[in-house]
């Protein structure tokens, strides 16, 4: 439920910044996002204090974490790292593509662009996540990691799209198997990480999820631009989600550990 907070309010961010970029100039959207941006920044100055309190608690209770290790943290920050990896990959080599494809092929403007994100991606992703969680709660984490996977035929499917409608469906279908999966992941990662080196395990793959969506875009643009058929392009960023397999398999499901306990 706290995903929806912040990704329900990019619902409507992608379709106004479209708008107000075809209506008022490229350079508008980018000003709005600064003042909202400064706007978070004095907001965040009111977590300090929770921070604080957080830290104390976690400190407190990290001996009884410590009999809960069900993986070495080292394996642990292995296996996420790797799936942060391709995750950031996978999200780098479609970044650029999502929007060369509808604006080359599918010749759309900004406000259409715009649309197809606000309900493609920012809607769909909103309204699965509190089924996600449900599900992940009830059938345990690898099951919903590796059922998301099933998205991987929509990334190809963008390829094949002849309007604007046929990319947000197929957007659509990606973005609903992708991130239902999202509940189980953050999940996952912190049950099997001891709580006082979750900041720490969460900034490593943060980072190296970061590698991936750097190096992503150079790659995806190369094959957009030398490859006959964009399809090759949408096919390599579709890989990632397959090599996700094996990673997940290796990791220790936590769901039962945590109902008996």
């Amino acid at each position: 439920r706290f995903n929806l907070f912040w990704i329900g309010s990019a619902i409507p961010a992608p379709f106004v910044g479209g708008f107000l970029a075809d209506n008022l100039g490229l350079h508008f959207p980018f000003i709005v996002a600064a003042l909202m941006s400064l706007i978070g920044l004095v907001a965040c100055f009111g977590l300090a204090g929770i921070s604080s309190e957080a830290t104390s608690t976690n400190r407190a209770s990290t001996e009884v974490e410590h009999e809960r290790i069900l993986m070495p943290f080292g394996r642990v920050i292995l296996i996420f790292g790797t799936l942060g990896l391709l995750s950031g990959l996978a999200s780098g080599l479609l970044a650029p593509l999502n929007r060369l494809y509808p604006i080359n092929e599918l010749h759309v403007n900004a406000t259409e662009l715009g649309l197809a994100f606000s309900i493609g991606t920012a809607l769909v992703t909103t309204l699965v996540q509190i089924p996600g969680g449900r599900l992940t709660d009830k059938y345990g984490r690898k099951p919903i990691m590796l059922f998301s996977l099933l998205g991987t035929p929509f990334v190809i499917a963008l390829a094949y799209t002849h309007s604007l409608s046929e990319f947000i469906l197929a957007a659509a279908g990606m973005t609903a198997f992708g991130n239902i999966a999202a509940p189980a992941y953050q999940a996952w990662q912190m049950e099997l990480v001891p709580c006082s080196k979750r900041a720490l395990a969460s900034g490593l793959i943060n980072a190296v999820t970061g590698v991936g969506m750097f190096l992503g875009p150079f790659i995806s643009i190369w094959l957009y631009q030398s490859q006959p058929s964009i399809t090759i392009a949408f096919i390599a960023a579709a890989l990632p989600w397959v090599l996700q397999i094996p990673p997940i398999l290796k990791l220790k499901e936590t769901k039962i550990t945590r109902v008996q306990s």
